[in-house]
């Protein structure tokens, strides 16, 4: 007979993975057998003796001790790692291609959550890195806007305080030119006062030669009756021409000063209110120049807050945008994170049940060979029994045969 071996069946490579399970079934081990059954020595013969017959020698599978069933079947059962020529063929081969279909499609989940991760927070990176952005840009803004009003008030209260100025250097500057032009119309009423009593003075004069004249022509009228009267209306006459040129130097001096004051006094005033009115224009182009830049600062001021409040506006928009895609693509995330933990439970649970079916068929399958190893053994001790029994027919037989050859040996001694 040949050598019967039986190659255990153990897990697939992915199964040892898992936390090993005992087994639940309990397999006792076989009777052993009777001691009428146990097997007894063949006899020997001498090979060189002429009535040997050739006996055939049993197997050494025969002869060798049979592995026992217990340690069978937990080889069968057993989780420690053994060649591969003992695993099985089949069923070692299907799970491996198993094992390797499935694999790749988990290491390829494997890295697509694993990017997905990463992308998740590369977005949570950005969005964090576009709040800080949009944070300095605000605080940028609030800043320039802190520094464009404390300008804005500085520059006021510089205006304010310059205008203070001015208006107080005007105010001085009118006041001078009041009290000026008063002292001015002082004189003025002065000269036209002195020109009164000249005037009156003169008509006074006029009064007198007119009443000299007549007393004159009264006197010519009656005559040279007396010759002192006549020097006394010569010399009345004489004091009276030097009083009128007198009074006509007089009056020519005060005409020419009047004028040459009155000269003075519109040279004065006329630069005056020429330096009062330039100095107004000064003050109002200064004052012009001054609010058109103040408006172009302003304006400025307004493009740029304009620009940054665009600018804010659109990385708002973008933040949105990044915001509402991160939120869909974590939500997809999400709903492929669940599917594949759906998917991987589902293969989990598939994996347990086909592990516990393959538990149950080698359990079975461990059974009938149980049963056959049983049979093989019964099947072998019935062998060694007949084969016993042949030797001793044969032995029998070779008795037989020597005996008769004896008897007829001696027969044909006799014979002879």
């Amino acid at each position: 007979m040949a050598d019967l071996d039986f190659p255990d069946r153990r897990r697939p490579a992915s199964a040892t993975n898992l936390p090993a399970r005992k087994p639940t079934v309990s397999f006792q081990e076989p009777s052993k057998p009777a001691t009428s059954d146990v097997r007894r020595p063949a006899p020997s013969f001498d090979s060189s003796s002429p009535l040997s017959l050739s006996v055939p020698s049993r197997p050494a599978a025969l002869s060798s001790t049979a592995p026992s069933s217990s340690r069978t079947l937990d080889d069968l059962f057993s989780t420690a790692t053994k060649p591969p020529e003992e695993r099985p063929r089949t069923a070692s081969r299907r799970r491996e291609n198993v094992e390797e279909e499935r694999a790749p499609q988990k290491d390829h989940q494997r890295e697509e959550i694993e990017s997905l991760k990463k992308e998740l927070s590369t977005l949570r990176y950005e969005r964090e890195q576009d709040q800080q952005l949009i944070n300095e840009l605000r605080r940028t803004n609030e800043n320039l806007r802190e520094d464009h009003e404390k300008e804005l008030s500085s520059l006021r209260k510089e205006f304010k305080a310059e205008i203070s100025d001015m208006q107080e250097k005007y105010e001085g500057q009118l006041r001078e030119v009041r009290s000026n032009i008063e002292d001015d119309i002082d004189v003025v009423k002065n000269v036209k006062r002195q020109e009164d009593q000249l005037v009156s003075v003169q008509s006074r004069l006029e009064n007198l030669d007119y009443t000299l004249s007549s007393l004159k022509d009264t006197i010519n009228a009656f005559g040279n009756y007396n010759e002192p009267v006549n020097r006394v209306v010569d010399l009345a006459e004489k004091q009276i021409e030097d009083g009128m040129a007198l009074l006509r130097t007089e009056k020519a001096e005060f005409q020419a000063k009047k004028e040459k004051i009155l000269e003075t006094l519109e040279r004065e005033i006329e630069k005056m209110t020429e330096t009062y009115y330039k100095e107004i224009a000064e003050g109002r182009q200064w004052i012009l120049n001054e609010r058109v830049k103040l408006e172009a600062e302003r304006e400025a001021f307004k493009e740029e807050q304009q620009e940054i409040l665009s600018q804010i506006e659109e990385r708002k928009m973008a933040l949105d945008k990044l915001r509402t895609d991160f939120v869909s693509k974590e939500h997809d995330l999400l709903v492929r994170v669940v599917n594949e933990r759906h998917q991987l439970d589902e293969e989990r649970r598939m994996f347990e049940r086909q592990r516990h079916a393959d538990i149950n068929r080698m359990r079975a399958e461990a059974e009938h060979l149980e049963k056959c190893f049983l049979e093989v053994q019964r099947s072998h001790q019935a062998l060694q029994a007949t084969q016993f029994e042949v030797e001793l027919e044969r032995r029998k037989v070779a008795e037989l045969y020597e005996e008769r050859l004896k008897k007829e040996v001696e027969g044909f001694e006799r014979w002879r």
